[in-house]
């Protein structure tokens, strides 16, 4: 299987993304998107091996994450933000081709997981 695949003109991984790494799997589905029926990409499809592995990497996380201060994982939440800002455009039209949403729907529900992430910046941040 490709790892990789272009969808709207952005590149992206078919792969998950398990404890900080790309994770292939034995299998993969064809995502048809319903707004013509072409094949957007095969993607890995994921059992028991992936969710072993990603319940896993989160226990593991989850102790890290839970001690550290505040200020650092607002700091960490607001990168993300600023990642997922910096591509509204790109994410919003590769989430309508893959599930036929309207462009302008997906762009506020990318926005909304922005905020999610620390969009609102707080004070000491």
């Amino acid at each position: 299987m490709d790892a990789r695949t272009t969808v709207e003109d952005v590149e992206v991984s078919t792969l998950h993304w398990i404890g900080g790494e790309r994770i292939e799997s034995a299998g993969a589905f064809a995502d048809i998107s319903p707004i013509d029926e072409t094949l957007v990409a095969r993607v890995a499809r994921g059992g028991a091996k992936e969710t072993e592995l990603a319940v896993a990497a989160a226990r593991r996380a989850f102790a890290e994450w839970g001690a550290t201060p505040p200020p650092r994982r607002a700091r960490v939440l607001h990168t993300v933000a600023d990642g997922v800002q910096a591509k509204v455009e790109q994410l919003a039209a590769v989430e309508t081709r893959d599930n036929g949403s309207l462009l302008r729907s997906m762009r506020r529900s990318v926005t909304r997981a922005r905020s999610s992430c620390g969009g609102r910046r707080c004070r000491g941040c």
